[in-house]
């Protein structure tokens, strides 16, 4: 008799056991189906990219006359993390990275308003993004 009533607690507590562990399990095989997956989640870059073109001049002489001023106006500009620029023949190309966490939309209103102190030392020739 000791024999059977230890059987039954050993099947009991073994149940329980399992009725612990794997029940989580099953929960989560039908709830899973039912999450949703954003495979495209929207992120804003904080990178702000200034195209300008000087047309019939040499990257030397875009890089002076262009790219350096507008890099030294925009470095002025609040939460810049980093700039970079490349001036070809007849281009001027400046990335602006900002921290993460910045208002996008305030920073191009800015970078705008930069720009447009230094566009009067920029040659008459300069076609400036719109």
């Amino acid at each position: 008799m000791l024999l059977s009533e230890d059987s039954k607690l050993f099947r009991r507590t073994t149940n329980c056991y399992l009725h612990a562990n794997y029940s989580p399990g099953f929960v989560g095989l039908f709830s899973l189906p039912r999450l949703a997956v954003d495979l495209y989640p929207e992120m804003e870059l904080p990178i702000a990219v200034i195209v300008t073109s000087y047309e019939g001049a040499a990257p030397a002489e875009v890089e002076k006359i262009v790219t350096k001023p507008i890099e030294s106006a925009v470095a002025t500009t609040g939460n810049v993390q980093e700039i970079n620029s490349r001036s070809q023949s007849g281009t001027s190309l400046v990335i602006v990275r900002f921290n993460w966490g910045t208002n996008m939309d305030n920073a191009a209103i800015e970078l705008r308003e930069k720009i447009d102190m230094v566009k009067a030392a920029l040659p008459v020739r300069l076609v400036l993004p719109g």
